[in-house]
């Protein structure tokens, strides 16, 4: 039996009741983070959306826009799954502009007055140079699949596929740029 009514934690967020605070942190926080890791989050990311909730509803109970009727738990795993969730979107939407931008170049600033065939010829062979792995990884993250589905698609653990996708993108771009100087090295004809 929880040692508080529902009535008594919105009192003690409202008070800052550390008392309070510290079993709404120990009772709650390990489901919160069971569930954002099942949404593939990692630990920090449920830290994070765990803080961001309390504060949330810290500050709909202070502006008395919050409706103290319902449980605790389920306004706060609420808040909290849609906090992910909205992460997961913006993230998503990075992700789709990013690949679109790097391997489409559909926009270009008139200001930026570069070769966008160049880059886009240099990035696809750098993709094509990399370890089998390795282009997998990137590609299906560049056509929107989260880095868990990934490592569903590939059949391979989801934290080796997040360490192994940063060390892919570092070698993607190591790759880019080696391509890239090589294409805008000068000629070394002579010029008489």
């Amino acid at each position: 039996m929880d040692p508080y009514s529902n009535e008594e934690l919105f009192r003690g967020i409202k008070n800052r009741d550390e008392e309070v605070l510290g079993y709404i942190i120990k009772r709650y926080k390990p489901a919160v983070r069971v569930m954002i890791r099942n949404l593939g989050g990692s630990h920090e990311n449920a830290n994070d959306i765990f803080h961001d909730a309390l504060m949330e509803i810290f500050e709909k109970i202070v502006n008395n826009a919050f409706p103290l009727k319902g449980k605790l738990e389920n306004f706060l795993f609420v808040i909290c799954r849609n906090k992910w969730r909205d992460q997961i979107r913006k993230r998503k939407s990075l992700n789709n502009y990013y690949s679109t931008l790097i391997l489409n170049y559909d926009y270009v600033d008139p200001g930026f007055n570069i070769d966008m065939d160049l880059y886009k010829d240099a990035l696809q062979k750098s993709i094509e140079n990399l370890g089998e792995l390795c282009r997998n990884i990137i590609t299906l993250v560049l056509e929107g699949k989260s880095q868990k589905e990934v490592a569903g698609l590939l059949k391979k653990n989801y934290d080796y596929i997040r360490r192994r996708y940063h060390d892919c993108m570092k070698k993607l771009k190591e790759l880019a740029r080696m391509a890239i100087g090589e294409q805008n090295e000068p000629s070394h004809e002579n010029i008489n």
